[in-house]
């Protein structure tokens, strides 16, 4: 049975490669894998990352057919929602962004598992209550146009972009 869960390709890669999940555990993951025979991937990271990621994975599994669907994330998302929707379970993975995943969480699109792993993780690049686990962070900025807002004028945190008063031009 397919469940969508949310991890990035990342985690996935590292978990098979370096696993000390208990032999039972692992067995019944690998006849599991073998018995369906393909890992789909939904992401918003680029093609050349994920064939990284499947060439680490296909090294350890061969016999688990890799396949991916790439898009921008709300295009991702809304595939996501609609297949949810429909009752029809595509993706085994989806590697995606923090926004991206709250919202398919909110949705109850995302399907509970907590790697063995995750537990070495630091808590904030996992969901304490077991929807998601990454093991990368990428850094995202407020910029604003120095000639058209003072120093002074200019939003500190993203909250500060829902006010109001913060009339940007």
């Amino acid at each position: 049975m397919r469940s969508v869960i949310f991890a990035t390709i990342a985690i996935a890669t590292y978990l098979t490669l370096h696993s000390n999940a208990s032999a039972e555990t692992q067995g019944q993951l690998i006849a599991g894998a073998k018995q369906e025979g393909k890992l789909v991937v939904y992401a918003s990271a680029t093609a050349r990352q994920l064939e990284m990621y499947f060439t680490a994975f296909n090294k350890r599994y061969p016999f688990v057919k890799t396949e991916f669907f790439r898009t921008g994330k709300q295009k991702l998302v809304s595939k996501i929602l609609l297949e949810e929707r429909a009752k029809q379970h595509i993706a085994d993975l989806i590697h995606t962004s923090v926004i991206e995943t709250h919202i398919l969480k909110k949705r109850a699109a995302l399907s509970r598992y907590i790697p063995n792993e995750a537990s070495v993780l630091p808590s904030h690049y996992k969901d304490p209550e077991g929807f998601w686990t990454s093991v990368y962070a990428s850094g995202t900025l407020l910029g604003f146009n120095s000639r058209q807002v003072k120093r002074t004028e200019a939003p500190k945190r993203y909250e500060d972009l829902l006010n109001a008063d913060a009339r940007l031009p």
